[in-house]
């Protein structure tokens, strides 16, 4: 539970960030990369994901060579101190058992964010138009659609 706890805690807040009054469609594909290289940057090598292509596709998320060991996984402080604390009580079973589930867990929620949301399809870079700072973007695209004065 310690260790959910501190990983939900970042879809928490960007499940909160949509759940704001202000428009945020445009800004979806940027926050849901960013959620997709915290969480990969919990369990996989810096150098895997700095060498990846911008769509992290070309990682075999489940290659255990590309896996950070166990000591350095991120479960969270609390998860750690309390693995820390039962140290003399937990069998190598069950610390083993526990790290394959946090992987399984990290490569089951970075497949589906990979696999679910449309990071090629050219409609969703598009949407990022309608931020204010972009409206010289849309301009460009569409002289029509924005008067000459924004």
């Amino acid at each position: 539970m310690l260790f959910l706890g501190f990983a939900l805690n970042s879809m928490c807040k960007f499940n909160a960030l949509f759940q704001s009054d202000i428009p945020m469609l445009p800004t979806l594909k940027a926050e849901v990369h960013r959620l997709l290289r915290i969480f990969l940057g919990r369990f996989l090598v810096t150098e895997c994901i700095h060498t990846a292509d911008s769509s992290f596709m070309d990682i075999n998320l489940q290659d255990p060579n590309v896996q950070l060991p166990d000591n350095q996984i991120c479960i969270g402080q609390d998860a750690w101190a309390y693995l820390s604390s039962e140290e003399d009580v937990l069998d190598s079973n069950v610390h083993k058992s526990f790290f394959n589930g946090v992987r399984e867990f990290y490569v089951v929620i970075a497949s589906t964010i990979l696999h679910k949301f449309p990071f090629s399809d050219t409609l969703v870079d598009d949407i990022a138009v309608f931020l204010p700072n972009n409206h010289c973007r849309l301009a460009q695209r569409f002289p029509v659609a924005v008067p000459q004065n924004h």
